[in-house]
């Protein structure tokens, strides 16, 4: 929140992505099965600012096994791409400049 209060821009990746979330309200959750290195085809649901211009669906290597918890996500925030089961790979913060994969 410093950094935004300086109008600074965030990009969150991984731990990052996860950090956002906290920070805005959001909870965190444990995966069933780990993803360690593997990969996986993800929906695009909006293109925003990270995948504009790239298909709908793309292929993308995990190495997690903590994500945001859709339900608990703020509402600050779009999802703008998850895998199959609805685990979040993407977000867009609505009005400011921070997104998280």
């Amino acid at each position: 929140r410093r950094a935004r209060a300086r109008d600074l821009p965030i990009f969150g990746v991984c731990l990052g992505l996860q950090a956002l979330a906290e920070a805005y309200g959001g909870e965190l959750r444990q995966l069933h099965i780990p993803m360690h290195g593997k990969p996986s085809r993800i929906r695009v649901s909006k293109p925003g600012i990270i995948f504009s211009g790239l298909p709908k669906e793309v292929t993308v290597g995990r190495y997690h096994s903590i994500f945001a918890d859709p339900v608990r996500l703020p509402d600050d925030f779009m999802v703008t791409a998850e895998t199959e089961d609805g685990v979040i790979m993407a977000f867009e913060h609505r009005k400011d400049p921070i997104p998280g994969v």
